[in-house]
């Protein structure tokens, strides 16, 4: 199984391309995301680029359960370090 994948920085925001092939045929298993800039500021930057990375935590299985003793997490926080709900 071949798990490959590429982020790209655009000018609105992030393309995230991804293969899942079971052999050498990587053309026929290309998917691309984009994940659009919400607003033209950095706060739409990163919120693109947050929504980049859940989606390669998802593509690649590593978020965890609610079970496990760490998890991955990925978001705003405020100036406390509290986490923002999005």
């Amino acid at each position: 199984m071949i798990w490959e994948s590429t982020l790209r920085k655009v000018d609105n925001g992030y393309i995230c391309t991804t293969t899942n092939a079971e052999d050498e045929d990587l053309l026929s298993s290309l998917m691309e995301n984009v994940f659009e800039n919400p607003t033209d500021d950095d706060e739409g930057d990163m919120a693109s680029f947050i929504a980049a990375v859940w989606h390669l935590v998802e593509y690649f299985g590593v978020l965890g359960s609610k079970h496990d003793e760490k998890r991955f997490w990925c978001g705003f926080i405020d100036r406390d370090g509290k986490p923002i709900e999005s």
